[in-house]
């Protein structure tokens, strides 16, 4: 089958499941609190857990993320007693953010919401030492910025569901690993609370 015909066979399939149904306006009242729930994946694997309140274009959100990657490797400088290696460490990052999603566009029910913004991370790695190896440090300061794209379906007046690409740019208090950029993909779901 041709792409160009499959491709309008699912985008028509995806239109009318998202307009089928009877979906009350969703609106972003001012005030209202919103929480959310997300997992995460890709490069580093987690979740987090957000709170916020709404706002006219948008609402704020305010979290905490828990992530967990792959071994990395890891090199270890000389000493005057050793040489210098290379082996592989597990590192967990701990971060509390706060930042804000800007709705950019929506269907007319608003059902089906585009959301782009931002957070600003902080917060502390640890490494997993697994071979019990001497110069891994054991917690290093982390700091960055994570925009945000996400995609909400609306199944019922104040639950959605999302998929979201986080690319997250990561600082170090001290530099260990030269890797600085983890994008991330997701899924979740959110509470709007009146």
């Amino acid at each position: 089958m041709n792409r160009k015909i499959l491709f309008v066979v699912v985008a028509t399939l995806l239109s009318a499941v998202i307009s089928a149904g009877d979906c009350k306006a969703q609106r972003h009242v001012p005030g209202q609190s919103v929480m959310s729930v997300e997992l995460q994946g890709w490069e580093r694997f987690g979740g987090s857990f957000f709170w916020g309140k709404s706002g006219y274009r948008g609402h704020s959100i305010f979290g905490a993320s828990f992530l967990t990657g792959l071994p990395e490797p890891y090199d270890v400088p000389a000493t005057k007693d050793t040489v210098a290696f290379n082996h592989k460490v597990v590192s967990n990052d701990y971060y509390v953010s706060g930042g804000y999603l800007f709705r950019v566009c929506s269907n007319r029910s608003r059902s089906v919401n585009l959301l782009l913004g931002g957070t600003l991370d902080l917060g502390i790695r640890d490494y997993v030492d697994e071979k019990g190896m001497y110069g891994i440090p054991s917690v290093k300061f982390i700091y960055g910025v994570s925009p945000i794209a996400k995609f909400e379906y609306f199944p019922d007046d104040a639950f959605a569901l999302n998929i979201h690409f986080r690319p997250r740019f990561q600082l170090y208090g001290h530099k260990v690993f030269e890797k600085w950029f983890y994008p991330q993909f997701g899924i979740g779901c959110t509470l709007y609370l009146f």
